[in-house]
């Protein structure tokens, strides 16, 4: 996850941080919602599941966004983080198109001709490497997940 630390017009400071969206999720206490904040429950993670799956096994890269609020007058220390990655507030998720460049199915399929194992490696969440294979032709068949 990366983060960063904002003043914000009030001289407030602000913790925003972006990542995997299952850390940022895990690591959120709460939701913002435009009317104000509330606490996640067994239907906003219902929500936070489908949504994140459905942007997943389109092939789409999602990443996870939430903030902190820290105590006026926290001394901060970078090197040591000491302002914690976690009771977070969660802002929501995007998800991005990055599709394969189009001759790479065609390169996958020729190395699979030649009987050269073709091995994809990747930090996206394993429903979007699943739909990526897929449309690179890594994957062909039906699988188990």
């Amino acid at each position: 996850m990366s983060h960063i630390i904002v003043d914000l017009p009030n001289g407030q400071r602000r913790l925003y941080v972006k990542g995997a969206p299952e850390r940022v999720w895990q690591r959120s206490i709460q939701i913002q919602k435009t009317s104000g904040v509330e606490p996640k429950d067994e239907a906003w993670e219902s929500l936070y599941a489908n949504v994140n799956l459905a942007y997943g096994r389109e092939g789409e890269r999602v990443l996870g966004f939430a903030y902190k609020d820290l105590p006026d007058g926290f001394a901060i220390d970078a090197k040591s983080q000491n302002y914690g990655l976690d009771n977070l507030t969660f802002l929501g998720l995007i998800s991005l198109t990055d599709p394969p460049r189009d001759t790479v199915p065609l390169a996958v399929s020729k190395c699979q001709s030649a009987h050269i194992k073709v091995v994809m490696v990747t930090g996206d969440q394993p429903v979007t490497a699943l739909a990526i294979a897929k449309q690179c032709n890594i994957i062909t068949k039906k699988t188990v997940q």
